[in-house]
């Protein structure tokens, strides 16, 4: 959220504040005619149960997790020796933070070259 208007945001900061995931406290600071306000989110205990990472006040939370939902189709290339899959994944263990994303499943491919010792898949 870095850089969105707190306006955007504030919605789902109240949200928050209100299951004591975070909590939000205000700044102003007066320089010559100009007024300027801060609001700054701070995980609580319980928002902590689901840090991953904190950086200089950042924080990075867990929102779900994606699993392998299944195999969609697939194309052989024998001339190649390559196998393209198409699959789908789906969220899980959506958490608090995570509550406005789609639960529906969402779709990827996957391309694969056989070695002499078996497929592998081919990294981007």
């Amino acid at each position: 959220m870095i850089g969105d208007k707190y306006s955007d945001k504030k919605d789902t900061l109240d949200e928050l504040a209100t299951k004591h995931l975070i909590t939000i406290s205000e700044s102003t600071t007066k320089k010559d005619q100009c007024t300027y306000s801060w609001e700054n989110a701070v995980l609580t205990d319980e928002g902590k149960k689901y840090l991953l990472s904190e950086t200089d006040g950042q924080y990075v939370v867990r929102v779900c997790e994606i699993v392998f939902d299944g195999v969609t189709g697939t194309q052989m290339h024998g001339e190649n020796k390559v196998a393209v899959a198409d699959f789908t994944l789906k969220r899980v263990k959506i958490t608090p933070f995570g509550k406005n994303l789609s639960q529906v499943p969402f779709s990827g491919q996957a391309t694969f070259s056989l070695f002499d010792d078996g497929w592998r898949i081919n990294k981007r």
